[in-house]
């Protein structure tokens, strides 16, 4: 039970650091150039939203290959 605990803690902390590292990155573009009118509140949203969704990705695909490599011991 404490190995499901200590990857429960482990996925949390690995979404949310690649989550922080996404926002960093996307933070950079100029949203002016895509949005023209409006309010930069929304703008600042739909970056975050966008930053989430790049950065669970990435991170369920490292714990992903992380799974998988660990399983390739039982094949031998």
């Amino acid at each position: 039970m404490q190995s499901i605990g200590l990857q429960g803690i482990i996925t949390i902390i690995s979404h949310l650091f690649f989550i922080w590292i996404s926002l960093n990155l996307v933070s950079m573009i100029d949203t002016s150039k895509f949005i023209k009118r409006g309010d930069p509140k929304r703008a600042q949203l739909l970056m975050m939203f966008i930053a989430i969704t790049l950065g669970f990705s990435v991170s369920s695909f490292f714990i992903s290959v992380i799974n998988a490599s660990q399983n390739l011991k039982f094949l031998f």
